[in-house]
């Protein structure tokens, strides 16, 4: 029979059973073989905005599987992700540290960084003239995003990557609504 998660916790210490539970003292078995509702995998509204249709679908995958507790995919799918925003997350800096008076030559070399391949190149650029106002508590997030994105695809378990992949979400978080 199967017990659908909508009915409630099963707790044998208060008298609430599921319909055809039978209790023995030796051998009972709980199995969850499905969830409703399922679990959401959207990201907030105005992260979706910013991503775009394509980058939202990857993202929705990177959550899919983090829910799945596929930490290396859900860490690929999430890199792919700020690999394809870069671009447009120098530019938001590059306003930002006009805005707060940084040096024009450093900010000069924004469109010359933008049409390189490298990626991590683009991060260290964009960590340099990332103004204070966008450091929660004195980090950066944007290094802290890759870093961690970065390092669980290379010889990290499934669980530790998992465990990244939370960290980055919660940096992600924090990046979108500064």
């Amino acid at each position: 029979m199967v017990f659908s998660a909508r009915v409630g916790v099963f707790r044998s210490d208060v008298g609430v059973r599921p319909p055809g539970w039978r209790e023995n003292a030796n051998d009972n078995l709980f199995v969850k073989v499905g969830q409703w509702p399922p679990l959401l995998i959207d990201p907030p509204p105005e992260l979706a905005k910013a991503l775009g249709t394509e980058d939202t679908e990857l993202y929705k995958k990177a959550l899919t599987n983090g829910n799945s507790a596929f930490g290396i995919g859900a860490l690929a799918y999430f890199r792919r992700v700020i690999e394809n925003k870069v671009n447009m997350i120098l530019d938001l800096i590059g306003n930002a540290a006009q805005l707060a008076n940084f040096e024009s030559e450093e900010l000069k070399r924004l469109e010359e960084i933008k049409v390189s391949h490298h990626v991590d190149a683009k991060i260290e650029y964009a960590s340099k003239i990332l103004p204070p106002h966008l450091r929660p508590g004195g980090h950066n997030p944007l290094n802290k995003l890759y870093a961690v994105a970065s390092s669980g695809l290379h010889g990290k378990t499934d669980e530790q990557c998992l465990d990244d992949f939370q960290d980055a979400r919660l940096n992600s978080s924090i990046f979108s609504r500064t």
